[in-house]
């Protein structure tokens, strides 16, 4: 199977930018396209604005050019109203993603980013590509 939209979870993080990185170079080598969906997790909130200043949305936006640049990736930085496992899960299911890559600290299990990892594995119903710290092969 081929994947063509590849959606990655991204938070500027380390793993985060290897995903980015690896379903890049892969989406290049299938001409496939790739959107980075960064996610400010806000539980409870009721609308797409609540708890979230133009500053914080600005702030993620110059972190992801600052390395990726405006380059080969649509990035979208969007409020959830759930927590980010199930945001990524919904976002990839509504706007028909054949993949979702997201970063893992490493092979160990520990911290928030395991957790995502481990809830967005229960909940997703696209394909799913965790990438973590001990990665090898990664594109350049």
């Amino acid at each position: 199977m081929t994947f063509r939209r590849i959606l990655v979870g991204w938070d500027g993080s380390d793993p985060a930018d290897r995903a980015l990185r690896v379903a890049l170079g892969y989406a290049h080598t299938v001409g496939g396209e790739v959107e980075v969906l960064a996610v400010f997790d806000k539980p409870g909130t009721g609308t797409a604005n609540d708890g979230v200043t133009d500053a914080e949305r600005q702030n993620v936006r110059e972190k992801f050019a600052a390395v990726f640049g405006n380059g080969p990736a649509r990035f979208r930085a969007i409020v959830g109203s759930k927590n980010p496992a199930e945001t990524l899960a919904s976002f990839a299911s509504d706007h028909d993603f054949d993949l979702i890559a997201i970063g893992r600290n490493s092979s160990g299990v520990g911290g928030d980013g395991d957790r995502t990892v481990h809830e967005l594995a229960q909940l997703a119903t696209t394909p799913l590509l965790v990438v973590g710290a001990d990665w090898v092969g990664e594109p350049e």
